[in-house]
């Protein structure tokens, strides 16, 4: 049943787009070299600087962040599928396309609707609640350092010499007060 509803409803969201639309950029414009352009709604497959970057895949992980939750709450695998597919539709019903470099060619090309529900399903996998994340850096445990016996002796040494340091202050300070100065102040 999902992957009949997978097919059904992504067949659905593209008999609404014209021929042209894998081979052309959402405003029909091609450059000098029949390249596909980016525009601002595509999401840009890719872990590089440009595409994490790109309007379009900040646009992907925010509605990833909406409905991660719901994802990964959900029981039954159908209600997964449909989340996937609800998600695809969203990008492409707002001329958004999902786009990926051919390192041969180095032109974009249309990734392909298996592709893209793998990657859409293993975002929504691995998306993180950010309430969590808010959490866990704030209970995050501090590693305590093991100090080595040579630290140690160092540390007792210095702790030592400044023991006697301050005793021998309060001893000095103690001689300088004169004994009958603590009887005046008595009474």
């Amino acid at each position: 049943l999902g992957i009949k509803y997978m097919r059904k409803h992504l067949e659905n969201s593209s008999e609404n787009k014209d021929s042209s639309y894998r081979e052309k950029p959402i405003d029909g414009k091609m450059n000098d070299l029949n390249h596909i352009i980016p525009q601002k709604f595509d999401v840009m497959c890719g872990k590089d600087r440009i595409s994490n970057r790109h309007t379009g895949n900040k646009r992907f992980r925010l509605i990833i962040e909406m409905n991660c939750e719901q994802y990964q709450n959900a029981t039954i695998r159908n209600e997964k599928t449909k989340i996937t597919c609800d998600i695809i539709s969203m990008i492409r019903s707002s001329g958004g396309r999902f786009l990926k470099m051919n390192e041969k060619t180095k032109r974009f090309e249309d990734v392909k609707d298996v592709i893209i529900r793998e990657k859409v399903a293993h975002a929504l996998r691995s998306a993180k609640n950010p309430l969590e994340k808010k959490l866990r850096r704030k209970i995050k445990p501090t590693k305590k350092k093991v100090y080595s016996e040579l630290e140690d002796q160092n540390f007792n040494d210095v702790l030592t010499d400044q023991q006697s340091i301050y005793l021998s202050l309060i001893k000095e300070r103690e001689d300088s007060i004169p004994k009958n100065h603590y009887l005046k102040h008595s009474i």
